[in-house]
């Protein structure tokens, strides 16, 4: 008889922890760009010196030379939009006293982030930082040390991508050298890393067209996320709920349960309710900033440009014995990756998304929450290949990496392919016309 007692209460304190906790079961890679890095990773990984400073290619030996590494700044507060959105909803919510009966949290909830820090990088992201520096520091030791002086910086005008980069470097220093420096001193450069911020065309026909995502609009009032709104609206004890409504809820949940490890605004949702919000965010970014229109991709021509014009300045130095830059690390925005991912081809699926296919597209490869969480990197590594009998001079291979593992390149269809191919099946990346794609030129011409 003690040992039943001793046993149900033991799964009542487990279920009390768990309460307590806002559904630990919710830390999975399912919230789209929201997602942390660590929830579909893991942050204990071994981690090999040196892995990926040395591969095969056509029976030789290649050295990585160079690493062009961009990266999505760290876990943030949500941004002002959001917040405000929050606030308005919680004081509805606390006004209705059937609401707070079945969720008595919210008699004591406010608003845990601040206006004044809204889109400011996060303690968890200046974790993830750091943690990635020390990582990319061992998968790249000898690539990086004794060349620190030998790295470019750069970031956005953003809060968010400078403490990023800060907090990388640390880890990167910490890794390399045992001691955590801050002495980093990043180029701000908007017009590579922020192009999305002066493309006419991009802005015009996508940015400000609310017809430019006609998909993503007809999934957001559709049957699917009108179930889910139903669902929240029972459980709090309400008639309805609008679907901007359960999308602030979901906020909540996600941002609250990244920064605070727990928030009981979960408890109004339920796991399959994630793949839905999930594919909805999905929709949104796919057609305003990846497939859905070539000027979403089109206009990543500044970064991608000067990615190869740094490939070949390499090339050319490393061939004529002169110093060059050993890798260039900056730190951007999703709206910066996802184009840049959508240049080269990545993440294609034969199907676009659709607001009638969710279904068909469980298995997708354009799933934000996988390509680009929360510090979210693309990186290509140059490879230089022992000279053999047959050739003059030394071949240059390339490699692609995602979140920092190989990737398949487009281009040859492996993870490995010959610089002289990629830089051909990607000509129109190398050379691209910025002002001529986004018709930066034609109300002047208009005049």
């Amino acid at each position: 008889m003690d040992s039943l007692l001793f046993l149900i209460l033991c799964l009542v304190s487990l279920f009390i922890a768990n309460y307590a906790m806002g559904s630990p079961d919710f830390r999975i890679p399912l919230y789209s760009t929201k997602t942390p890095y660590f929830w579909g990773k893991d942050i204990d990984e071994f981690i090999r010196e040196d892995e990926e400073i040395w591969v095969d290619y056509d029976n030789k030996e290649c050295q990585i030379i160079h690493l062009n590494l961009i990266l999505r700044h760290g876990s943030r507060s949500p941004t002002l939009s959001w917040i405000k959105k929050m606030t308005v909803l919680g004081n509805i919510l606390k006004s209705n006293p059937e609401v707070i009966e079945r969720f008595p949290f919210l008699n004591s909830w406010e608003n845990p982030f601040p206006e004044t820090q809204a889109g400011h990088l996060s303690d968890l992201g200046e974790d993830e930082h750091f943690s990635l520096g020390r990582r990319f520091g061992r998968r790249f030791s000898l690539l990086f040390t004794g060349d620190l002086e030998n790295i470019l910086y750069g970031v956005t005008y953003k809060q968010r991508t400078q403490a990023s980069c800060a907090s990388f470097y640390e880890g990167l220093t910490d890794t390399l050298d045992g001691e955590s420096l801050k002495n980093v001193k990043p180029a701000i450069n908007d017009k590579l890393l922020r192009f999305f911020d002066t493309c006419s065309k991009y802005i015009k026909s996508v940015e400000n067209n609310k017809t430019a995502a006609p998909e993503h609009t007809s999934f957001k009032y559709g049957p699917e996320m009108q179930r889910i709104a139903q669902k929240i609206a029972d459980k709090l004890g309400l008639k309805t709920l609008n679907s901007e409504e359960a999308q602030t809820i979901h906020h909540l949940c996600a941002f609250e349960l990244a920064m605070f490890d727990k928030s009981d605004w979960c408890d109004m949702l339920e796991k399959e309710d994630l793949f839905i919000f999930e594919y909805l965010y999905d929709l949104k970014q796919y057609w305003n900033r990846g497939y859905g229109h070539s000027v979403n991709w089109g206009m990543s021509c500044p970064f991608n440009s000067n990615v190869f014009k740094q490939l070949n300045d390499v090339i050319y130095k490393a061939r004529n014995g002169e110093d060059y830059n050993v890798a260039d690390i900056q730190f951007a925005h999703a709206e910066t990756i996802i184009p840049i991912f959508t240049a080269f081809g990545l993440f294609n699926d034969s199907v676009p998304l659709k607001a009638d296919n969710y279904e068909s597209q469980k298995e997708r490869q354009f799933r934000t929450s996988k390509i680009v969480p929360m510090s979210a990197s693309f990186g290509i590594g140059l490879y230089q290949c022992e000279a053999s009998e047959n050739t003059e001079e030394e071949v240059y291979v390339v490699r692609m990496f995602v979140n920092e593992k190989p990737i398949v390149i487009p281009a040859c269809e492996q993870e490995i392919c010959e610089y002289k191919q990629f830089m051909k099946y990607y000509d129109d990346l190398v050379n691209c016309n910025y002002a001529e794609i986004c018709e930066n030129n034609k109300l002047h011409d208009e005049l």
